[in-house]
């Protein structure tokens, strides 16, 4: 801006409040325009925030007014926006940027920042820097495996693990195993995938010599996939050692159907024997008055030898009783 020209924005991040954008500049300046325009020129300034060619990322915090800046002087910030123009609220130097795209990421609850650290020289070890975000004071350090250097990061929201892009194209994952939840630590149960042994290897005596017109004696056995033959294997039920199916209708070899044994077939299936200590004669005399209002079967065969009807009288036991 001093040598009236446009510059390059290297990180732009919008509050989270929704009022105010901040450009991260090649000068290592930034500059804040409100939300709602107009966008010709910046509201505020802050023209050496980072004494370097650029600024890598801005981060804001939650309560809208807090702001994190990395620049390529080797330097995390901590600014208040609302008094941009003063000294930065707390300053972490000596953590080493060799590329624009290094950033940095902000934990859930916004009181760790991560920060990825290149290695300062070839044969030197890259880490990950965890600070206060407010003191911006060092936490804990993690260094990184096989001699890489951590370019960018990401810490999710929710799985609550900090994804890491390293320079020589690999990816590393950092969890907690008591905070983190799913996502890389889903995958550590996991057995390892079997070699199907076979299907790929093109080496000399791999693959067998299909003759189809030798002597069965010494024909070899047709060679078949691994996969093809452990679904083959999968559907002999004594090769996959398959339970015994549940029986359906009739019984067979001493089972029977619903899963129990016989002699609980036997007594869910015969009827149960009920005493019936009723008197047959008030049984039939029930039926007499409408016997003898419409007479179809006994009556008209007994009505020339037995017109009036002889019943046996009680026992005088019975009348006791």
């Amino acid at each position: 801006q001093r040598q009236a020209r446009r510059l390059p924005v290297i990180s732009m991040l919008c509050s989270s409040d929704g009022k105010h954008l901040i450009a991260g500049c090649q000068d290592g300046s930034l500059q804040l325009y409100p939300l709602n325009g107009p966008y010709v020129r910046p509201s505020l300034i802050r023209q050496d925030a980072h004494t370097s060619n650029f600024v890598s990322s801005i981060l804001f915090k939650a309560d809208g007014h807090s702001l994190l800046s990395r620049g390529g002087d080797d330097a995390v910030r901590l600014w208040d926006i609302r008094a941009l123009r003063q000294q930065p609220v707390a300053e972490r130097k000596s953590l080493t940027i060799l590329q624009p795209m290094m950033n940095m990421a902000l934990s859930p609850s916004e009181k760790t920042l991560a920060v990825p650290l290149a290695a300062p020289e070839k044969n030197a070890v890259g880490s990950m820097r965890f600070l206060d975000s407010t003191s911006l004071e060092e936490i804990h350090r993690r260094d990184m495996p096989n001699d890489t250097s951590p370019v960018c990061c990401l810490w999710h929201p929710k799985l609550n693990q900090v994804v890491t892009g390293c320079d020589r194209g690999s990816v590393s994952v950092l969890y907690d195993s008591k905070h983190s939840l799913r996502g890389i630590t889903a995958s550590l149960g996991r057995r390892k995938k079997r070699d199907m042994g076979g299907a790929t290897n093109l080496s000399p005596g791999a693959m067998p010599i299909i003759t189809p017109n030798s002597l069965p004696l010494f024909r070899e056995q047709r060679y078949q996939p691994a996969r093809k033959r452990e679904n083959k294997q999968r559907q002999d039920p004594t090769e996959s050692r398959r339970p015994e199916l549940p029986i359906h209708g009739h019984g067979k070899g001493g089972r029977v159907s619903g899963g129990s044994s016989l002699a609980r077939y036997v007594g869910q299936n015969i009827a149960k024997r009920v005493l019936d200590n009723s008197d047959p004669r008030e049984a039939i005399l029930r039926h007499a008055e409408e016997a003898k209002n419409d007479p179809y079967w006994v009556s008209p065969a007994y009505a020339k030898t037995q017109p009036t009807p002889i019943f046996r009288k009680p026992d005088e036991e019975g009348e006791d009783e």
